[in-house]
This record gives C-alpha cells, sequence and structure tokens, in this order.
C-alpha cells in the first residue's frame, strides 16, 4: 500500500512539472522570447518540496 502511495505522489508531481513545461514552452513560442524559459526553474520548488514530503513525511502528503 505504501508503494501506491508514492506513486501517486510522484505521478502528482509529475503531471504539475509536464504541465508547467507545456505552458512555458507555449509561451515563448508564441512571444518569441526565450526569457520565459527561467520560469521553469520554478520547477525546482516542486522538485525540493516531494524530496522533503516523501523524507519527512514517508510518502503520506498532506491531509485537507
Amino acid at each position: 500500500m505504501q508503494g501506491l502511495v508514492l506513486l501517486k505522489a510522484l505521478v502528482t508531481r509529475l503531471l504539475f512539472v509536464l504541465h508547467s513545461l507545456v505552458a512555458v514552452w507555449r509561451v515563448t513560442w508564441v512571444k518569441k522570447e526565450h526569457r520565459y524559459w527561467l520560469l521553469a526553474l520554478l520547477n525546482l520548488l516542486l522538485v525540493l518540496e516531494t524530496v522533503l514530503t516523501l523524507k519527512f513525511k514517508r510518502g503520506r502528503g498532506y491531509k485537507c
């Protein structure tokens, strides 16, 4: 059961990162301005949050 919780947490965050990268790519393509790729660096915060959550909460995530 613990493995399924971990997998769900990782898939959810992966989808967030993928959505972010597609959005930044689209804005960069439409505006023809490559500086917008810097927005993709914000994904590093999501990766940090993922690592900390999985390490300290052992994959349990947050409860509403």
